[in-house]
């Protein structure tokens, strides 16, 4: 947290990681301080990957924070990335949310030029219809657009057909 020039910025970064912590506490039934959180690259081996807990390939879970929220993603089988956006003009938004999402889901990070990855709509969902062709992967992720406060947008990229969302509210 040292590294942060502004004590906000500090404080974000806490909450995702303590966020993060007490989602997987909930979604693993276990003391959210003997979880073992890993976020080693799996690209380039840096500390900047996914966040992974206790080395468990078969979990997946994605970060995002934007002003005064924190939006946490965990899935068991299937790859999952997360981008919420304080914003006022929606659609516009949403495109890059989806873009970040999926980005975000197969560890690349803005590592893939973003004007790259081709979003549409593929009958009523939002899909990944181009990318490029070392990144074929990303042609298998599809959108769910979130329901998030007022003043906010945000984007779920799963690479699954199907898939239950459930929000929990972890404000209190």
């Amino acid at each position: 947290m040292q590294r942060f020039r502004h004590d906000v910025d500090a404080a974000r970064f806490a909450t995702r990681r303590a966020g993060l912590r007490l989602v997987l506490e909930r979604y693993l039934g276990r003391p959210a301080a003997s979880l073992v959180i890993d976020r080693t690259c799996r690209h380039c081996g840096a500390a900047h990957g996914k966040p992974r807990a206790d080395n468990d390939r078969q979990l997946d879970s994605s970060v995002s924070s934007s002003g005064q929220l924190v939006a946490i993603a965990v899935a068991r089988g299937i790859v999952v990335g997360i981008d919420v956006e304080a914003t006022t003009t929606a659609e516009a938004s949403l495109t890059w949310c989806c873009k970040e999402a999926v980005l975000k889901a197969t560890g690349h990070g803005l590592a893939v030029e973003p004007r790259l990855v081709v979003i549409d709509r593929i009958g009523d969902r939002l899909a990944v219809i181009a990318a490029p062709p070392e990144h074929a992967e990303l042609l298998a992720f599809r959108f769910v657009s979130l329901e998030l406060p007022s003043g906010y947008i945000g984007a779920l990229a799963l690479d699954a057909a199907a898939a239950s969302v459930v929000y929990f509210d972890l404000a209190d």
